[in-house]
C-alpha cells in the first residue's frame, strides 16, 4: 500500500479481480446477488436501487417557467453482493447507514399521490459494474454467506454501471 492510499481525493488503483491485493482499489465485475431489494416503484429485483422524488410544491420556482417542483428528495439503499470476472470472486460489502426507500416511497406516495414524480436507478444481478473500496481481507478463508472461497472483501465507497 502505498503512503498516501488512505487519501480519499486520490485515484485507487484500477486492478484486474485476480490482482486485487491491499488498499483502496477500483475493480469491475458482474454482480451476483446475496441479497435482493424491490424497486418501489417497477417491482423488480436488484442490489443497489437510488430513488429521486420531486413533490409537488404550492411554491413558484424562479427561472423555470411552469414548474411547481421545488425540491427532490433522494434516497439510497444496496444490499451486500459479490463481484465476479472468471473464476475470481471478490465480496463487496456496503455501507451500514442507509436510508429504507420502500418506506420513503411508501410515504411519499400516500402524502401526494400521482403528483408525485419518481425515477429510479438500479444495479441488478447480472449487471457490469465498478466498485471503489477499500479491501479489508484478502484471501479470507470463510464467509459468513457460504463457504464459496472468495479473492477478497472489499467495503465499497461507491459502485456504478460499467
Amino acid at each position: 500500500m502505498a503512503a498516501l492510499d488512505w487519501l480519499p481525493w486520490r485515484r485507487p488503483r484500477r486492478l484486474p479481480m485476480a490482482r486485487v491485493s491491499s488498499g483502496r482499489v477500483e475493480i469491475e465485475g458482474e454482480v451476483e446477488a446475496l441479497a435482493t431489494l424491490p424497486d418501489p416503484v417497477s417491482g423488480r429485483v436488484c442490489v443497489a436501487l437510488e430513488y429521486e422524488a420531486a413533490p409537488p410544491s404550492a411554491l413558484s420556482v424562479t427561472g423555470v417557467p411552469h414548474s411547481t417542483r421545488a425540491y427532490t428528495i433522494t434516497a439510497h439503499q444496496a444490499v451486500d453482493f459479490v463481484l465476479t470476472d472468471g473464476d475470481c470472486r471478490v465480496l463487496v460489502k456496503v455501507p451500514r447507514e442507509q436510508d429504507d426507500v420502500a418506506r420513503v416511497h411508501a410515504h411519499l406516495t400516500a402524502e401526494h399521490g400521482l403528483a408525485l414524480r419518481v425515477a429510479v436507478a438500479t444495479i441488478e444481478p447480472g449487471e457490469r459494474v465498478v466498485v471503489v473500496g477499500r479491501v479489508v481481507d484478502q484471501d479470507p478463508k470463510s464467509t459468513p454467506y457460504r463457504s464459496v472461497h472468495y479473492r477478497a472483501i472489499v467495503h465499497a465507497e461507491r459502485f456504478f454501471p460499467a
